[in-house]
């Protein structure tokens, strides 16, 4: 897995439109000694991605303004090597092709 190569960056980017979900995760992953950066929707994440280098990027799938699909696809053509964990409570047959599509999606907790 690629890291984030400075202090100034975070190992993981966390997204998700629900700020329970997003607090319990980075309490959590700052419990394990990870660093953590956070965004509330898909262009917010593709935005940060662009910015900076994140080893791991956990994507809910269903947001406003830009969902996790999209937002996957977007960053997966400026960086293919870009790691993405989803996380979602909303996995139907749609989403299911559509992430079998993006060859950055290393797992699915749903």
């Amino acid at each position: 897995m690629v890291w984030a190569e400075s202090v100034d960056q975070a190992d993981i980017l966390l997204v998700d439109d629900d700020k329970d979900v997003l607090e319990f995760l980075h309490a959590y992953l700052k419990n394990e000694g990870y660093r953590c950066d956070s965004a509330n929707n898909g262009r917010e994440a593709f935005r940060k991605a662009n910015r900076s280098v994140y080893g791991l990027v956990v994507m809910d799938l269903l947001m406003p303004d830009w969902d996790g699909v999209d937002a996957i696809v977007s960053m997966s053509m400026v960086n293919p090597n870009q790691r993405v964990l989803v996380l979602s409570g909303a996995l139907n047959p749609q989403l299911e092709a559509d992430l079998s599509n993006c060859g950055n999606v290393v797992g699915c907790l749903c």
